[in-house]
């Protein structure tokens, strides 16, 4: 029952503080206030009536009610604004922005006062009893927006132009207003001006602004343009800014033009009219004097030209008389002059223009004219060689000319070759010509040219003249070059192997050989060789002739000649022998003689010789073995001997009896000791007497060749 009893007295006494619980409200609990001037603004707040806020209180239980007022955050929506601050009735300021808690009848009754555009949180607390132990409180959001803001308006008076000089009393007026808030203004002029003047101070930068409150009315700024003293395109702006950030510029272009300038031209030659200018002129000078020139004119132009004369002298870029900096110059007139140092000779045209720029379509011009003459010169040509010369047409010929006695002032001595129109060819290319000349330059006291001629060189003779000539006084010198090109001469030494008659046996089987040697199975070889060719040549040429007797007269083959003389061999160049070959083989030759000749001829000097040897070609020659032998160790016909048949090393031989037998073999009848059968049987024993077969074949390939028989005799 106890634990009860204190649960109900709590719970009574938490649903009494629930019942006296104290509240404040403010309504609205935000506002947004649109247009709201940069001015004293306020707002009314109170427990009753109809105000701007309405203060709702409730659930204290102690009297009098203390109202405390303060600003809780402030943010202006312009830099300046002063913070907000709040009176009760017939109270005043005093020095806090927040009035102190008051207790007087009308303490539920106040004003807010603010500033100007920005957001402001206001709070309100109430409290009551003895220690205030009854105490709440409520905020006020309050958005104020500002008014749509008027820009500052800008204006600068029209100026076109200005002709220096410029009067003293000649400003520019700027007027600047803003009907809405406080603002300042600038001054600022353009860095692409002529020059620079002084600004109004202030109001001559931006860090140093004229400031003006609100509200102002227009405002004038004057600037002192009498100080301009250059010509040229000026460009001033009034730059403005009101407190709320808005702005404003104007700009005013014109120009400052000089007056009218009187040109004159005066051209004075630094030597008398009576004295020849030789080339290279040294020391030489036109001078220009320009007159008349307006003091603050920096746009009259001058052009020096050249309309005549053969060398181009270097003249001053197109320039002004003067440039801003110097404006006004301190005469009216000025000087220019051209270095004539270095001409060549001829004649001469040198003009100076001046016209002013600002003022065109009347120029004036001076022209001056001279002649310029050449020193002379002894001109002395030699050439080299200076004798008729001969090289081949295969090695690069160098020759040269040379002319002396040039005066080194002058530039009027050309040089050129001039090729005789009998040279073998006139595709030789020569550096300078007649119609293309070396210009000899200035300072040269002798000059050489080299040529050369390069290979293939065509052969004859060539002339080549070297000419040095003074165009001026048409006067020169010149020396000839000759040349014989032609190749070398050969000394020739043939020989021909064999040099001797030799006789060649022919066989049906394929053998060619020397009489007295060994037969062997290759083709002979007739070889011509000659020496003693020039290695500068490559007019030689050689061939063969061949003249035959055949003995068969329808067998009359002979071998071809590697080159006859229609169809000569061309020897190249650097060769200094040769050789060739005729070749005898079994299918090309047929019995009888045959001379040979091997020929050497060279075509460009009509030299020739030659070399021959004669071979004789046997009539083929055949197997022919003994009909009968006897081998009976008389001496006397003991061998069964075959004719011939040394010519033959691959025959071999079967000797069979009248039963078939074969009793003797041999591969090769030449290789055996006495080229012939002894009648001794392959089994060592003594064949019978009798008639018995052969059969000759080639072992090479066991071709049957010759088949008969003969007898044997005991």
């Amino acid at each position: 029952m106890k634990i009860i009893k204190l649960f109900w007295i709590f719970a009574l006494a938490t649903l009494s503080g629930v019942a006296n619980a104290q509240t404040v409200t403010l309504t609205p609990s935000s506002l947004t206030l649109p247009n709201v001037a940069l001015t004293t603004n306020s707002l009314s707040v109170s427990t009753t009536g109809t105000p701007n806020i309405k203060i709702n209180v409730s659930g204290f239980t102690c009297t009098p009610l203390r109202y405390d007022w303060e600003t809780i955050s402030f943010v202006p929506a312009f830099s300046g604004v002063a913070v907000p601050k709040f009176r009760h009735p017939g109270t005043a300021f005093g020095t806090s922005v927040n009035p102190p808690p008051s207790t007087a009848t009308a303490a539920n009754q106040a004003t807010i006062f603010y500033y100007g555009p920005g957001t402001y949180v206001f709070r309100l607390c109430v409290d009551a009893c003895a220690g205030y132990t009854q105490r709440a409180c409520a905020d006020i959001t309050l958005v104020a927006l500002p008014t749509a803001n008027v820009i500052p308006s800008v204006t600068i008076e029209d100026v076109l132009e200005l002709t220096l000089p410029i009067a003293a009393t000649e400003r520019l007026d700027a007027t600047v207003a803003d009907v809405t808030d406080a603002f300042t203004f600038y001054w600022v002029q353009a860095g692409g001006n002529p020059m620079a003047i002084t600004l109004p101070s202030p109001g001559d930068a931006v860090g140093n602004p004229v400031s003006m409150p609100r509200p102002s009315p227009p405002t004038t700024s004057q600037l002192d343009i009498s100080a301009i003293t250059k010509p040229g395109t000026y460009n001033y702006t009034v730059n403005a800014e009101d407190q709320r950030g808005g702005t404003n510029t104007a700009t005013e272009t014109f120009l400052v033009k000089p007056a009218t300038s009187s040109l004159g031209i005066n051209l004075t030659p630094s030597w008398s009219p009576t004295d020849t200018l030789f080339a290279p002129v040294a020391s030489a000078s036109i001078n220009g004097e320009i007159t008349g020139i307006n003091q603050y004119n920096d746009k009259i132009r001058y052009t020096w030209s050249q309309t005549a004369g053969p060398t181009a002298v270097s003249l001053p870029a197109p320039a002004y008389t003067a440039t801003i900096s110097d404006i006004p110059v301190a005469t009216t007139s000025f000087a220019s002059s051209i270095n004539l140092d270095a001409l060549a000779y001829g004649t001469y045209t040198f003009c100076l223009t001046a016209e002013d720029e600002y003022y065109p379509g009347s120029p004036v011009q001076q022209c001056v004219s001279f002649v310029v003459a050449p020193p002379k010169s002894t001109l002395d040509v030699t050439v080299t060689p200076d004798a008729e010369t001969t090289t081949d047409p295969y090695s690069n010929y160098t020759f040269s000319g040379k002319v002396t006695g040039i005066n080194n002032n002058s530039d009027v001595i050309q040089t050129y070759w001039r090729a005789e129109s009998t040279n073998p060819t006139d595709t030789i290319s020569l550096p300078f010509t007649m119609a293309s000349p070396k210009l000899i330059a200035l300072g040269t006291t002798e000059y050489e040219e080299k040529d050369t001629l390069y290979t293939r060189i065509k052969e004859g003779k060539y002339e080549f003249w070297f000419v040095a000539k003074d165009t001026y006084y048409g006067k020169g010198d010149s020396a000839k070059v000759s040349i014989l090109v032609e190749p070398g001469k050969s000394t020739f030494a043939l020989s021909i192997d064999p040099n001797a008659e030799t006789i060649i046996t022919k066989t049906p089987e394929g053998f060619i050989f020397v009489l007295g040697e060994n037969p062997q199975n290759v083709p002979f070889n007739v070889r011509g060789s000659v020496t003693g060719i020039s290695d500068k040549t490559d007019y030689v040429r050689t061939y063969w002739r061949m003249e035959t007797a055949f003995e068969i007269a329808d067998q009359q083959l002979k071998p071809t000649l590697p080159n006859d003389e229609a169809n000569q061999k061309q020897i190249a160049l650097a060769s200094t022998s040769d050789e060739s070959n005729v070749e005898f083989t079994i299918n090309n030759c047929s019995p009888g003689t045959y001379t040979l000749t091997f020929v050497a001829r060279d075509t460009f000097f009509g030299l020739a010789d030659s070399v021959s040897t004669t071979i004789i070609i046997r009539q083929p020659v055949s197997i022919e073995p003994l009909a009968a032998f006897s081998p009976n160790g008389d001496g006397n016909n003991d061998l069964w001997q075959i004719k011939n048949i040394e010519s033959f090393p691959d025959i071999g031989v079967k000797i069979i009896s009248e039963r078939g037998e074969l009793v003797f073999e041999t591969t090769s009848v030449a290789r055996l000791p006495q080229k012939s059968w002894d009648g001794i049987r392959m089994d060592g024993k003594y064949a019978t007497a009798g008639a018995y077969y052969y059969e000759f074949y080639d072992n090479r390939d066991q071709t049957k060749l010759n088949v008969g028989s003969f007898v044997l005799v005991r």
